[in-house]
Order: C-alpha cells, then structure tokens, then sequence
C-alpha cells in the first residue's frame, strides 16, 4: 500500500511566511526582521538558509541589503548543518538566477581560503579547519559543474581575493595552497588561475626587494626641512596632463 506523505504544517506555514517578506517591501517589519535574523548568530539561521532556498527564484540582485545579509556568512566559526542549508540556498540561488549570482558566490567562497578576524575575541585571526575547507571545494566544485560560466570568472575573482601583501607569510600561503587545489577541478585554463598567483608573489617579492635596499632613515626623513627655502617660490608639485591643464597632486 502506498503511504502518502502529508506536508509538514510548520514548514508550510513558515514558506508562506518568507513568500510574503520576500514580496513586501524593504521597509516592512517582517523584511527587517529576516536581515537581522540572518546577519545575526541566531540558532535559527540554518532554518531561515533553507526556507530562502525554497524561495530563490524570488530572490533579486537588486536587494543588495538581502544578498549582503546572506553572504555575510563567517565560514570559520560556523557549524556544519548551518554551512549545509547555505550550501543549499547558494546552489538555489544560482540555479535560479546564475547570471546575477555566480560571480558573487564565487567571491564569497573563495574569500573564505582566508582566516577571518573574529571580533567578538579582540580580533583574533580563525584559520579555516581543514574540514571547513574540504567543505568550501566541495561547494566551489559543484557549483562550476553546474554552472560551467564561472570558470570565466575563476583569474578575477582569485585576483581580486588576493591577501595584501602586509598580511602574515602564512595567509599568503595558505591562499595559495588552496588556489592551487581550485585549480584541480576548475575548468578554467591553468594560466587563469596561475596568472594571478605568479603575479602576486613578483609583485610582492619586488616590493620586498625595494624595502630592502631604500631604507628610509629617520634623518632622511627630515632633510627636507634643512633646505633654504624662498618663500617667492611655489613648491607645490604640479603634474599636466594632455590636454596641457595643470592639476595639484593634492587634487
């Protein structure tokens, strides 16, 4: 005998419920009421994840205030069943809307290669667990299989990523470790994604390099100062450009 499956009343309910705040307006309470929910720790955050997924094709781009609250996600200090309901709605929202939705996804994941500073404990920089990033490829895998066109976006979003060069040695590496484990999968042409790793570390070798042999001294620093100075002349630098207008470098 066959056994029919009623819906679950609470989970129907709730549906209805984000239908309605997906559709109102910005500035109605139950809108506001969902941002919070999801910028917030709340222990309910994996619930909200999934109902959204059950809504994506509701969900717009140009509800930059909505897609900031979903994707401000902290990876590190999250639990898994709540990464699993937002693995759920990222993969919803991009079957629904990739064109719109790929590009940031692809950002938001591999940001998270990157340790994240943990505020609420002065600061401290939280290293991804390994767990976490096999979690993160797994993810970032599925959704350029599903979604081939992400690969033309693998070099930019790498390169836009990218720690800054005053960060720690090992966040240099750890990104580069796991770029290269992207490059395992994704479909993207090796150089796209070497590119912009090769000149990253030119770049920041150069700058290390130049740091080492100009030391700037603190008399260097002040020598300025010990020149005559004719207060008739204007030492303000001046750069022309090419229709001949004189611009202040201060400008």
């Amino acid at each position: 005998m066959a056994v029919s499956h009623k819906p679950d009343p609470t989970l129907t309910k709730n549906l209805a419920m984000v239908e309605r705040v997906l559709d109102a307006d910005v500035g109605s309470k139950g809108y506001i009421h969902m941002l919070t929910q999801l910028k917030s720790e709340s222990r309910n955050k994996a619930l909200w994840y999934r109902l959204l997924a059950c809504c994506a094709v509701r969900i717009k781009p140009s509800r930059r205030d909505l897609c900031q609250a979903i994707f401000c996600l902290k990876w590190h200090s999250t639990d898994r069943d709540t990464l699993q309901a937002f693995s759920e709605l990222l993969l919803a929202m991009n079957a629904a809307n990739a064109e719109d939705f790929i590009l940031l996804s692809l950002n938001h994941l591999v940001k998270s290669f990157l340790p994240e500073a943990d505020i609420q404990n002065g600061g401290i920089w939280r290293e991804p667990s390994q767990s976490t990033l096999d979690f993160t490829h797994e993810l970032t895998a599925a959704l350029l299989r599903r979604h081939p066109v992400g690969n033309n976006h693998i070099a930019t979003v790498i390169q836009d990523n990218f720690p800054h060069r005053f960060l720690p040695p090992q966040f240099q590496s750890l990104f580069i470790a796991n770029v290269l484990r992207l490059s395992a999968y994704a479909r993207a042409s090796l150089e796209d994604v070497l590119m912009p790793v090769i000149t990253h570390v030119v770049n920041f070798d150069l700058c290390l390099k130049l740091d080492q042999h100009h030391p700037t001294t603190q008399e260097e620093d002040y020598e300025v100062f010990d020149m005559d100075m004719d207060t008739n002349i204007d030492i303000t630098p001046k750069v022309q450009n090419q229709k001949g207008t004189v611009h202040y470098a201060s400008e």
